[in-house]
């Protein structure tokens, strides 16, 4: 099993986990942020943590024909969401930026995939984020799994679809690359190769509901490592 890196410390990551449970015994590497240089060094410095995890839900059911209630549920038994019901998730309203943090954080530790260390990550606008989301907005920035511009993380902002498959899409691949036009459109080839959206591209660019992540979630949570 390949191990997992991120910029926060030891008691950081059991409290980001908490309530966190997955398929089997995940071995994390947690790197020594004074020590960490660029996302090419190859040897982070580590001590481990392991949390035992359980229950393995989304391959119980097959995309794109799963019930809304059924994911919202699984997302609720999994620690993504307090909601077990999509009337209270609130499947209609649309996606921030903050909420989206969390999400993708929780679907990386889901998935075990491999990242390297982003040390730049102070937003000058992070006290406008709800507290409690605040950890995932930061390891969201360090693992490179969501990008921000100007030292802005903008919490409340919405997202669109296409910020919402590229963000997924970068948390299960890291070769994807955007030099193409629109800069989303290779995240979104793949994305529909995956069976993860069967959105036209012309949607991409339309504010993405709760409904939509929730959806876009449950299928990429079958591409574990």
């Amino acid at each position: 099993m390949q191990p997992v890196f991120a910029m926060i410390n030891e008691a950081e990551l059991e409290a980001l986990l908490e309530n966190t449970t997955l398929d089997t015994t995940t071995e994390f590497t947690v790197i020594n942020e004074s020590t960490t240089s660029n996302p090419s060094d190859t040897k982070p410095v580590s001590i481990s943590a392991q949390v035992e995890v359980t229950d393995m839900w989304w391959m119980q059911w097959s995309a794109p024909t799963e019930d809304l209630d059924q994911v919202v549920n699984r997302m609720y038994q999994q620690g993504f969401t307090i909601h077990s019901s999509k009337e209270a998730f609130g499947w209609q309203k649309t996606i921030t930026r903050q909420e989206m943090a969390k999400f993708i954080v929780m679907l990386w530790l889901q998935l075990n995939m491999q990242r390297w260390a982003n040390p730049d990550c102070g937003f000058k606008d992070i006290y406008q984020a709800d507290k409690t989301l605040i950890p995932y907005i930061i390891t969201a920035c360090n693992m490179w799994l969501m990008k921000w511009s100007n030292g802005s993380a903008r919490p409340t902002d919405p997202m669109t679809k296409a910020e919402v498959i590229t963000t997924v899409m970068r948390t299960i691949r890291n070769d994807i690359t955007t030099n193409a036009e629109p800069r989303y459109k290779n995240y979104y080839n793949t994305a529909k190769a995956y069976g993860i959206t069967a959105d036209s591209m012309e949607n991409m660019n339309n504010t993405a509901t709760r409904e939509a992540v929730a959806r876009f979630l449950f299928r990429a949570n079958k591409f574990k490592n």
